[in-house]
């Protein structure tokens, strides 16, 4: 008994029993018992009603071992007598309560740390701790139980089939964090049970003993874990899954822990195995696609113990209907009478069908019947003989909107049976059939007359028909142009006509015919029509009036000429002929008859090449021999050149574009500062440019009053009226430097001074011009005048110089100098105030400048015409030799569209721009006429005037010669060499794409390959979506990307071919190109999807441009 203080009592493997061998701990005193190391103690209470421990008021009781291998057994009575006040804590020990009576107990607090106690039975306190252990103890209703963490816990009693057995380990799940259950000294009871003190929310997972891991078990019982079982199926089976049905596959398993379920699939017959993402049920459900067809499922059942695996499911795909296949496939699987079409039984799953067949594994007996809407009963079926898969079908018209129906019996690995029905509609392109007869017709010259055939009504897709007319009787027929057309589609009753809204007399006695198929309205491949047919015959019988022949040109054939009447509606042309001959011809190598100008082909004698001038391109010259017919040429050699700055060859004359140092103009001097020139009379300033080298020597005149003197471009002052003005020259490369030269106009007529020109000066250089004086007199002018009263005024002066003067009956002044040495100045004033001058010297180069007057322009634009310059040129072929041209407009005129008349104007002939530094730029918009060449200017401008055919030797009388000539000469469209072009050669998308992108100035340089600038220039301005470069274009994507860059302006009205459907996308383009001229069709029609031939191109593109 410890009546107060503290005291500590060790027990070493002792049995105490008796009044006084038990223990009594009053209020307020500590008793601590330590167990000794691996000790086996026992205390009794005495006999009678007494404890074993007794604790008054706040007596506190602390028995505790050393290593956890000890033991303590209560005998007696009861174990505690205690009170609210008191305290025990059992640490790290094994306490076996084997009193008689259990009875309850009330304690202020309880302690236990990781010991083994059984039997203590209900303990009322309110202050319960247990840390780990096994603790068979009972607590009243609502009492909470914790750990020191402060964790409430619950009771967990766990039954072991190993009984009185220490626990080497107890593993929990759901502990809170930073908790650990403590699993020392856990021993089962004789039962075989352990008492487990756990958060409320944790849940025992296993318990080792004896290596054994035990797993708890709803009951409460723990049993050994093991390998999961599956219990169905008991063997492997097999599944038909409809398309409109879900698979359902269903497993039973058993095994402890309960474990994880997973279907795999296997596509191989059960070599590998994949896992189905989601199917982690005993039931997997799920749509069977057809590429599934045959694989084969199982379920995976995995514990802690291992995995198992269920009996496979083999699953077949069955179609819950069937559609036919048609070949030949066409648009909308249009067919036509006679041809034999084979109808394919199959599915579809998704997108893309299958046949029959590829359901493998399965054997498939296949049925077939045409018929409408009524579907033959199974008895019927049953009494149709098997055929194939496949099931050909001779096409009649009957058949149209029918079915070819099909009824498969699927027999399956599993012997399971199923039915499935289909079919394909029947479209049949219907023959259709003429009832009434066109009728032949009697009627006079210039009667309109109409023929017209009708068709049964039936049912046609798009009917399109052609009249035709023969001149023979019948035996060859042409088709007319524009009489033809097709119906809209699904037509039932159509009426095709054709009108001549004048007869001729030379149509009488032809005959007229309707030709009529039914298409699919498709093109390509896809496009079938029916064979034609032809209406009768109607005669058109006209009466012709009499006439008087009329003659016109000649007719010839190989060996005669004629000349026959050239009224179309001559009835008797034969009895017209007159004049009949042989041809006749210069010698035996002359090829032209001299009369009617027929030409014969004569083969040349063996000749020795003659060689002519040199022709060139930028690599190059060679010579081509000059006899007509022969194109033998000597080889092509490189240009040769004095130094890097020397731009013409030493051999050829080639000028190649050096870009010149700009050398400005830093002084003009004129060879008077004052002069003074009477009323009526003229005299010419001259101007030396300094440096001579200037780049530009080029000067501007102007007068500071045009009422009192004007100049022209050559420096020419004329005297209109008394006073005193101005006369500037300004250098035009824009240095600003001017001269100027004051000239006092007088009443008096001074008498013009032998040799020309009042006051001329020698000397001086580029612009001004005038001789030197002389006393020689000239000789008497001689006049004329022509029928239109042009007057013509010519006189020879001493030097040999001829002048002549040409005055319009409208005022206009030509007045042409020329020199012995064959130099020329030609001053020209147009009736409308424009004034020209053009200067050639004896070596035959020309410049020339001009003036337009307000008026010209004025006029000009008024009528929507050019205005036309007063100056006459002759185009060379290369830049050195060319005329130059100087254009200056009134100020406030604006972009405005002049002529240059050019003398020798071919389509080759271009405009080139010269720019103030003296670099060059072909204008591709500089456009031949009839008389010269057409371009913009705005202000003023300097042009030359060259001839830039290619002259290629394959295009020579082609049809497109002079579009070929006029695109190549604008770099448009290039050569496939020097001299050859190859006008029947496909065009390419990428290579029109670059076409385009060079007329409207695209910089194409640079990209990965060769057309990507053109190819983003066409994509960003909608010319192109850019697709299949390399693909050769046709006519119809030809005018449409055409019309595109001209900004697919809006025809008046619709083009009249029957292959450009008004809805097609080239439909607008077509109209467009056909009503400015573009494209005239091909034999009636446009031929949209035939191939574009380089020839072609330059005639679209030539035309567009003009």
């Amino acid at each position: 008994m410890l009546t107060g203080g503290e005291a500590e009592v060790k027990l070493n493997g002792l049995y105490l029993s008796g009044p006084n061998k038990r223990v009594e701990v009053d209020n307020g005193a500590k008793l601590s018992v330590i167990l000794m190391e691996n000790t086996e103690n026992s205390m009794a209470a005495a006999s009678g009603t007494d404890a074993v421990w007794t604790l008054k008021g706040s007596g506190g009781l602390t028995i505790k071992g050393q290593s956890g291998g000890e033991k303590l057994k209560l005998a007696g009575d009861h174990a505690i007598d205690g009170s609210t006040g008191a305290s025990l804590t059992l640490d790290g020990i094994t306490l076996v309560n084997l009193c008689t009576k259990k009875q309850e107990t009330a304690l202020g607090s309880l302690t236990i740390n990781g010991s083994t106690v059984l039997g203590l039975g209900t303990v009322n306190c309110a202050n319960v701790v247990i840390n780990g252990g096994s603790v068979d103890l009972d607590v009243p209703v609502n009492t909470v139980v914790k750990d020191s963490g402060g964790n409430e816990l619950k009771k967990v009693t766990l039954t072991l089939s190993e009984k009185n057995a220490a626990v080497e380990d107890v593993t929990l799940s759901g502990l809170p964090e930073g908790t650990a259950f403590n699993d020392s000294h856990i021993t089962s009871d004789g039962s075989g049970k352990l008492y487990l003190w756990i958060p409320k929310n944790a849940e025992v997972e296993t318990v080792t003993v004896g290596g054994n891991k035990y797993y708890p078990k709803s009951d409460g019982s723990m049993t050994i874990g093991d390998v999961p079982e599956f219990t169905s199926p008991t063997e492997d089976v097999s599944r038909v899954v409809e398309i409109i049905e879900y698979m359902t596959l269903t497993v039973e398993v058993t095994g402890t822990p309960a474990p994880a379920l997973q279907w795999q699939v296997s596509l191989d017959g059960g070599k590998t195995w994949e896992n189905i993402e989601g199917a982690a049920e005993a039931t997997y459900q799920a749509e069977l696609p057809f590429s599934l067809h045959g694989a084969k499922f199982r379920c995976a059942a995995t514990n802690k113990d291992g995995t198992t695996y269920s009996h496979t499911f083999t699953a077949y795909y069955c179609p819950a209907y069937l559609r036919g296949a048609a070949s030949p496939m066409r648009g909308n699987g249009d067919f036509i009478q006679g041809e034999i079409a084979t109808i394919t039984a199959g599915f579809y799953d998704g997108q893309t069908r299958y046949p029959i067949s590829s359901l493998t594994g399965v054997t498939a007996e296949y049925r077939w019947k045409i018929c409408g809407n009524d579907v033959p009963t199974e008895e019927e079926w049953a009494a149709i003989p098997p055929a194939g898969e496949s099931y050909p079908i001779t096409i009649t018209d009957e058949m149209h909107y029918q079915y070819a129906r099909v009824h498969v019996t699927l027999t399956y690995p599993d012997n399971t049976v199923k039915t499935v029905n289909g079919l394909q509609r029947l479209l049949v392109c219907v023959t259709p059939v003429v009832t009434e007869q066109p009728q032949s017709v009697s009627a006079a010259v210039g009667d309109s007359v109409t023929f017209s055939a009708k068709l049964i009504e039936q049912y046609l897709n798009a009917l399109e028909y052609q009249w035709q007319s023969s001149a023979d009787g019948g035996q060859n027929w042409t088709d007319i142009e524009g009489a033809g057309g097709i119906s809209s589609s699904y037509t039932w009753n159509y009426i095709p006509s054709y009108t001549i809204p004048s007869v001729t007399a030379a149509q009488s006695g032809q005959l007229f015919r309707c030709v009529l198929w039914n298409t699919n309205n498709h093109t390509g491949s896809d496009r079938v029509s029916t064979p034609p047919v032809y209406s009768e015959p109607a005669t058109l019988t006209v009466t012709p009036p009499a006439h008087e022949h009329t003659y016109g040109g000649w007719s010839h054939d190989e060996t005669d000429h004629w000349r026959e009447c050239s009224d179309e509606g001559c009835t008797n042309r034969a009895e017209s002929i007159k004049d009949k001959a042989a041809h006749d011809y210069d010698n035996e190598q002359d090829t032209t008859c001299s009369v009617c100008g027929y030409e014969r082909t004569v083969t040349p004698p063996a000749h020795e090449h003659r060689y002519g001038d040199w022709e060139k391109d930028s690599d190059g010259h060679w010579q081509t021999c000059t006899q007509s017919g022969c194109n033998a040429q000597t080889e092509k050699v490189g240009h040769s050149y004095d130094d890097d700055a020397d731009t013409t060859c030493d051999t050829c004359g080639y000028v190649r574009t050096v870009t010149p140092e700009i050398v400005p103009v830093s002084q003009i001097t004129l060879n008077k500062a004052e002069t003074s020139i009477s009323v009526g009379n003229s005299e010419t300033l001259s101007a030396t440019v300094a440096p001579e080298n200037a780049t530009i020597k080029a000067l501007t005149w102007a007068s500071s009053d045009e009422d009192v003197a004007t100049v022209a471009p050559d420096g020419t002052v004329t005297a209109v009226k008394v006073g005193t003005v101005t006369i500037t020259a300004t250098a035009a490369d824009g240095s600003g430097k001017s001269a100027t030269c004051t000239v006092t106009v007088t009443g008096d007529t001074t008498p013009s001074q032998p040799g020309g020109s009042t006051g001329g000066s020698s000397g001086g250089s580029s612009s001004g011009g005038g001789g030197g004086s002389s006393s020689t007199t000239p000789t008497k002018p001689e006049t004329a005048t022509k029928p239109d009263g042009t007057k013509v005024e010519t006189v020879t002066k001493p030097d040999g110089t001829k002048v002549e003067t040409t005055t319009g009956k409208d005022g206009s002044v030509t007045k042409t100098e020329t020199k012995k040495d064959g130099s020329s100045v030609t001053e020209n004033k147009a009736a409308d105030g424009s004034t020209g001058t053009v200067k050639t010297d004896k070596n035959g180069q020309t410049e020339a400048a001009a003036k337009v007057s307000g008026k010209a322009v004025e006029n000009a634009k008024k009528n929507g015409e050019a205005v036309k310059v007063p100056v006459e040129v002759e185009a060379t072929r290369n830049s050195s030799t060319a005329p130059t041209v100087s254009i200056e407009l009134p100020k406030g005129a604006g972009e405005t569209k002049v002529e240059i008349p050019v003398s020798n104007v071919t389509p080759g002939t271009v405009a080139v721009l010269v720019h103030p530094d003296g670099t060059e730029e072909l204008l591709k918009d500089s456009i031949p006429t009839e008389d010269g060449i057409q371009l913009t200017v705005d202000g003023s401008a300097t042009v030359k005037i060259v001839d830039n055919s290619k002259g290629f030797i394959d295009t020579r009388n082609h049809w497109a010669e002079d579009e070929i000539d006029f695109v190549s000469a604008r770099g448009l469209v290039n050569g496939m060499s020097a001299t050859i072009y190859a006008p029947n050669n496909s065009t390419t998308r990428a290579q029109l794409w670059t076409i385009l992108a060079r007329q409207n100035d695209a910089n194409l340089t640079g990209g990965s390959v060769w057309y990507e600038n053109a190819q983003n220039w066409a994509k960003s301005e909608g010319v192109s979506d850019g697709a299949n470069p390399n693909a050769a274009i046709n006519r119809a994507q030809m005018v449409t990307m055409l019309w595109r860059t001209v900004g697919q302006p809006t025809a008046g009205g619709a083009a009249n071919f029957i292959d450009v459907p008004a809805d097609s996308y080239y439909a607008q383009a077509v109209a467009w190109a056909v009503e400015n001229g573009i494209t005239t069709g091909v034999g009636g029609k446009f031929d949209p999807t035939a191939t574009c031939t380089r020839a072609q191109i330059a005639a679209f593109m030539a035309r567009s441009m003009k």
